[in-house]
């Protein structure tokens, strides 16, 4: 197929947005590590959490049993 073709046969709407897709794939934005990590809080909390359930403070129970209870509680 001549892509020339196509391309002709498209409204110029559908270039643009042809176009708009070609530079987004061959030029994607990277984002910065900082908006890919997890924020600061966050990983505190989960660090201090594992720690109490390491030390016994917390329990920790399967998602199983977890997600059985919420139905009980939530959807009945």
């Amino acid at each position: 197929m001549n892509a020339t073709l196509a391309i002709d046969n498209l409204s110029r709407a559908e270039q643009l947005h042809l176009l708009q897709t070609l530079v987004d794939r061959l030029y994607p934005e990277s984002k910065p590590e900082k908006e890919e990590a997890f924020p600061d809080w966050v990983m505190k909390e989960l660090e201090e959490q594992d720690v109490r359930v390491k030390t016994g403070l917390e329990k920790s129970e399967p998602w199983e049993v977890v997600r059985e209870r919420l139905d009980r509680e939530f959807l009945r």
